[in-house]
């Protein structure tokens, strides 16, 4: 079962990308040669694209992968960073949050609402609904993260070290 929710965003994040590459190829296809477009597969690649967005996003949690500034850490002791990172995981949980509670509301005013898309027709509140649904998934990949680092002994330099290593950071 941990496999499977270890796998579940990049498997997700894979098969959106797919799909959207297909969608692209063949609105391509049709417009350069074919000389013809249709109303749906720009639409559905953008609503795609969102999803997969949010989506990979929650898995850059898991793999620790998310952008930020941590040059000044390595000045400290190893419990002040530990500090400081468990900080700064608290404050992106409290974020996620808050715009899980936040995007819910905005979302099902949607759905209140029926609005649905001009070229698909789709119900908007599905293309909405990632904000919430995935943020959700962030909070959860943030305690994973917090559960490691505190009760794990997970190190925080480990992913910098890590990345230095391979010449990326």
């Amino acid at each position: 079962m941990r496999k499977i929710f270890d796998k579940f965003e990049e498997a997700i994040g894979v098969a959106l990308l797919v799909y959207m590459l297909i969608i692209l190829s063949y609105q391509v296809l049709l417009r350069f040669v074919f000389n013809n477009s249709n109303s749906w597969s720009e639409e559905t690649a953008r609503y795609l694209f969102v999803w997969f967005v949010y989506i990979t996003a929650s898995l850059a949690v898991f793999k620790n992968a998310h952008i930020r500034i941590d040059a000044f850490l390595g000045m400290y002791p190893a419990g002040i960073v530990r500090g400081v990172v468990v900080f700064g995981y608290l404050l992106f949980f409290a974020y996620c949050l808050a715009i899980v509670n936040y995007s819910w509301d905005f979302t099902m005013q949607i759905k209140t609402a029926g609005q649905v898309s001009m070229g698909l027709g789709t119900p908007m509140y599905l293309v909405y609904l990632a904000l919430p649904v995935c943020h959700a998934l962030m909070a959860l990949r943030i305690l994973q993260r917090l559960y490691h680092i505190c009760f794990q002994g997970e190190s925080v330099r480990a992913v910098n070290a890590e990345m230095e290593e391979q010449g990326e950071g």
